[in-house]
């Protein structure tokens, strides 16, 4: 439910401003209301790991560090014997002091997950729609926030060369501390509107100033009834733009992060295997932002074969230049809005299906919200109608935005307008449970779903679960290969094949004269592991049939 708390109606214009209004929400640890207790698997063994060694020039920040929690609450020592204990562990922050952590593998062996969803960046992107104005808030020591009951606590002992002590609050390195944080950030977030947040990032939004500034009022209320405290110096107040896990959001749309488009920049050449998956992990993380980017990429993601040397020619540096430059600060994607009308661009070739979503813009000019490719696998490769499979592949993709909402599917292939409301084609069944009209758009004009499968993204090719097969083709194995090995040489059947592969054309009179006869048996025709089917009856090359037809007289087809 929404708070519904009463609060003034006093602009928060910077840091300063909240400062002012709630000055006892900052800098330092929070306590929330809830403590948590550790769910352990009672047949896993207890272990004691031994004390390892520190070294002496560290002992003395390690003491200071051990102090300093222990004044804030966050560890005791404990002196009574333990079932648990874990190794010592610290990492050194960027302003030269050290982070106390545990390495607690033995004991997350035993810890029962609390899994709980955490909120992902599509899941986010249709919230900031119609926001103007934007503060990003992060929380002060999080898991720290989280007290665990008396229970747990001596799960978490540890040894030190000062003696063991134990955490009174959720420590990091347990497997479960990020479900368990998320889980309670999630419970407070619910009670504001205009707020969510992964791990300690929170975003404030609002489609006005007025807006921006209850829902922020209305968040540091609720913060105060939950125990919740920020980091003052992280705070971002009243933004038009904010940089959030990794993208750009501002008041027009979705943009790259100028500090991950610096960093690609200053990629030099690359000079091995690994260099260039680190390279194809940073633009495919900005791939929705790069026209064609499967087609680009096909030459890079070709050196990564398993049985092929690391060569870096020419063209793979043109690639690789070329990458780089398309990669802009202004590029954008629109925010998926539920009250707009919604179009989804589908379309395929033999090597791969596209599908991109749009909405029409301030102007009426339609604008992509999102968009994917993925390169087929050879069994999807010889379904009859892969443009169905594109359809279904977007409605599979975009689902988080499709389901319940009417949407125009847009493709450029005329004969599927025709049979989608036959039973001919199995998918259909999974497209039931979306509410959409097809139209047909020729190709020339379907450009984004069309250059998102020139050469589709290499690395989605998990295959659709399609029932696009016939149900039996009874003919023995060996006559199967052979009408397979038959078929493939045959002048006329291979030019039909090509045809159902690529698509009809949109008039009987654009066919090559030797298969229009196939025309008014365009709708049934099939593909399956190379053979040309009609329903259940297989097309026979010319050098089997006076074979097949001398067997009709002794067996009935299918039979031998």
């Amino acid at each position: 439910m929404n708070c519904a708390i009463s609060v003034q109606h006093q602009p928060i214009n910077s840091v300063a401003d909240l400062m002012r209004l709630y000055p006892d929400r900052f800098d330092r640890i929070g306590e929330f209301r809830r403590t948590h207790k550790l769910a352990v698997n009672p047949n896993v063994s207890c272990h004691i790991n031994p004390p390892g060694r520190t070294p002496i020039a560290m002992r003395e920040k390690l003491k200071a560090e051990l102090d300093n929690m222990e004044s804030q609450g966050v560890i005791h020592r404990i002196e009574e014997p333990t079932n648990w204990v874990s190794s010592l562990t610290y990492v050194t922050k960027h302003d030269n002091n050290i982070r106390v952590c545990l390495d607690p593998r033995a004991l997350n062996k035993a810890l029962i997950q609390p899994y709980h969803q955490i909120l992902t960046v599509e899941k986010l992107n249709h919230r900031f729609a119609g926001a103007k104005f934007f503060s990003k808030l992060d929380a002060k020591s999080g898991y720290w926030s989280i007290k665990l009951n008396c229970e747990s606590q001596p799960l978490t002992t540890f040894q030190t060369p000062f003696g063991r002590y134990c955490f009174e609050r959720l420590p990091f390195g347990l497997s479960v501390s990020q479900d368990i944080y998320q889980l309670e950030m999630d419970r407070i977030l619910k009670k504001c509107t205009g707020a969510c947040g992964i791990a300690d990032d929170i975003t404030i939004y609002g489609s006005a100033e007025h807006e921006h500034d209850e829902n922020l009022k209305r968040f540091m209320e609720v913060t105060t009834q939950e125990g919740l405290t920020l980091n003052l110096k992280k705070c971002k107040i009243k933004r038009r733009e904010i940089s959030f896990f990794g993208n750009l959001y501002t008041h027009t749309g979705l943009k790259l992060d100028p500090t991950k488009v610096r960093d690609l920049q200053e990629m030099s050449e690359l000079c091995n295997k690994t260099e260039l998956q680190q390279f194809l992990g940073v633009i495919t993380y900005l791939s929705c932002f790069i026209k064609d980017f499967s087609s680009k990429t096909t030459v890079l993601h070709d050196l990564l074969h398993k049985d092929s040397d690391f060569q870096w020619e020419p063209h793979h540096q043109k690639v690789f230049r070329d990458l780089k430059s398309e990669v802009s600060e202004t590029s954008l994607l629109h925010y998926f809005d539920p009250k707009l009308p919604i179009y989804m661009h589908c379309d395929a070739s033999i090597r791969g299906i596209g599908a991109s979503m749009l909405q029409p813009d301030a102007d009426g000019n339609l604008s992509p919200v999102t968009y994917a490719s993925k390169s087929l696998t050879q069994t999807e490769q010889r379904y009859a109608c892969i443009e169905l499979l594109a359809i279904v592949f977007g409605t599979q993709r975009f689902h988080t935005y499709l389901n319940g909402h009417n949407f125009q599917v847009v493709t450029d292939h005329k004969p599927l307008t025709m049979i989608i409301n036959k039973p001919l084609i199995q998918p259909l069944i999974q497209l039931q449970g979306y509410n959409f009209r097809l139209t047909y758009n020729k190709g020339s004009d379907n450009i984004l779903a069309d250059g998102l499968l020139r050469l589709p993204s290499s690395g989605n090719s998990d295959p659709i679960e399609l029932d696009v097969r016939v149900d039996t083709v009874r003919f023995s194995t060996d006559r199967i290969e052979q009408l397979r090995n038959c078929t493939t040489p045959d002048p006329l059947l291979n030019q039909l094949r090509e045809t159902i592969i690529t698509g009809w054309p949109e008039t009987i009179k654009q066919l090559p004269t030797d298969i229009r006869v196939f025309w008014g048996l365009r709708d049934q025709l099939s593909i399956d592991d190379d053979l040309i089917l009609k329903g259940q009856q297989i097309a026979i090359p010319q050098t089997l049939q006076e074979d097949i037809l001398k067997q009709l007289h002794t067996a009935r087809l299918g039979q031998e």
